[in-house]
């Protein structure tokens, strides 16, 4: 992606705005969509996973090592898993 759009920080949001979206679509299913999208609660967890999708996106842009990025997660992982 880097070398089609010469602007990192516009590859670094798109991204995190897909890292976001796939994160929230693992647990939308049609039954509970619409009472989902109107919970103020549903847009600030959405907010957050994109926010972290951007971090990602940027600690690979800046080492090029996807193996950070699969630590990060791990332990953004266990993080909330132990709160």
């Amino acid at each position: 992606m880097k070398l089609r759009f010469k602007n990192i920080n516009y590859c670094i949001f798109i991204s995190g705005f897909y890292f976001g979206v796939f994160h929230v679509l693992s647990f939308i299913n049609a039954t509970i969509f619409w009472v989902l999208i109107t919970n103020y609660m549903f847009w600030i967890y959405f907010i957050i996973k994109i926010v972290f999708g951007c971090y990602f996106a940027f600690a690979y842009s800046k080492t090029g090592n996807i193996y950070i990025n699969i630590f990060l997660h791990a332990l953004t992982n266990l993080v909330v898993l132990l709160t």
